[in-house]
């Protein structure tokens, strides 16, 4: 752009041929256009996979009361004590279709010991209601 705007008013016979640095690919180009912009330019990170028994974010009211399986980038955990002093989490995660909250009870809680945020699991669980948002009770996580 900066070439293009000094070239519009030189003479073409004073010009010189920009050089262009070639660069590899960055290999987390979606990390990088997710924090230049807040959202995927090509594909969300577990856009591809895909099949007729993974269920997408955007479908979760049809699955109510149903076990699911999902693939999901992980967003947040957040761990936290039961009124019975149990330990529990909470996971919000994404895929190309929206986000959800996630609940793994203390007797899952094995389970999200190894995830970090910005993991792709597979998610198995049960879909529930509290108050008026969808969530997914977690039964098993599967790192992809």
């Amino acid at each position: 752009m900066n070439y293009a705007e000094i070239a519009c008013d030189v003479d073409s016979p004073l010009l010189l041929k920009p050089i262009l640095k070639p660069y590899e690919e960055e290999e987390n180009k979606n990390k990088l256009e997710f924090e230049s912009y807040g959202f995927y330019i090509t594909n969300h990170p577990s856009s591809i996979y895909t099949g007729e028994r993974i269920m997408k974010l955007k479908n979760i009211e049809n699955y109510f009361d149903k076990y699911v399986r999902c693939v999901v980038l992980i967003e947040s955990i957040k761990k936290t004590k039961t009124k019975t002093g149990e330990e529990m989490a909470f996971v919000e995660a994404s895929d190309e279709t929206g986000f959800s909250s996630f609940v793994v009870f203390a007797r899952q809680l094995r389970l999200v010991e190894d995830l970090h945020v910005k993991d792709i699991v597979e998610m198995q669980g049960r879909v529930t209601k509290r108050f008026d948002k969808y969530q997914i009770n977690i039964n098993n996580i599967i790192k992809k």
